[in-house]
């Protein structure tokens, strides 16, 4: 079996299960390998996730390194936080056509 059709067996389950999830109920991830992780991409329920068109992949030693240097940026204002991790999501990306 596809190591994603477990996640999305889990992703199903979870999601068509009121008692485990709120609303559409948040994210889940896959390390697939050392170099890269799958996650569900915004905008859509976990009940929903069922192929690879509903999976951002990212690499994972650019998330690594982003969040080992991130607090050394010193950045005090939430909105340039955010911006800054929002502009560092689209250069780990592998899948730029959806958002995690």
């Amino acid at each position: 079996m596809n190591p994603l059709d477990k996640l999305f067996s889990l992703a199903n389950y979870a999601g068509g299960r009121l008692d485990l999830v709120q609303a559409s109920g948040g994210n889940v991830s896959l390390k697939v390998s050392s170099q890269e992780i799958c996650v569900k991409i915004s905008g859509i329920a976990l009940s929903e996730m069922m192929t690879e068109e509903y999976v951002a992949r990212l690499k994972t030693k650019d998330i690594v390194y982003f969040l080992e240097n991130f607090s050394k940026e010193k950045i005090i204002e939430k909105k340039e936080r955010e911006t800054s991790a929002a502009e560092a999501l689209k250069t780990f990306n592998l899948t730029s056509s959806c958002r995690p």
